[in-house]
């Protein structure tokens, strides 16, 4: 599977700073299983492959962050209420209930 990132996101990945790429969990998703790989890439083409290590489903990215680290997934980000929101302009709160949140260890 490939996944494209914005590009601090994706260097942030490159760099290892990034453990945690967090997506609605829509059918295409769900297919995911532990040890599968990604291909992650950016704006410019560049590709990073990464095999995934777990996959953990909540409701919303509220109770995602509660109860995992935020700055797996937003490392430059300082609080769990700035990282729900950064990701609330990716995906409503009416989405991540419907589909839930699926976050991807690599």
């Amino acid at each position: 599977m490939k996944i494209h990132l914005q590009d601090k996101y994706f260097e942030a990945i490159k760099k290892g700073t990034k453990t945690l790429e967090g997506r609605l969990a829509k059918q295409k998703y769900r297919d995911l299983r532990v040890g599968d790989t990604i291909v992650f890439y950016n704006t410019l083409g560049e590709e990073i492959t990464k095999t995934i290590k777990s996959l953990h489903i909540y409701r919303t990215f509220e109770e995602a962050f509660s109860k995992m680290d935020f700055h797996n997934a937003l490392p430059d980000i300082d609080s769990m209420s700035e990282s729900v929101l950064i990701y609330s302009k990716f995906y409503t709160l009416l989405e991540q209930e419907e589909y839930n949140i699926l976050f991807i260890s690599i």
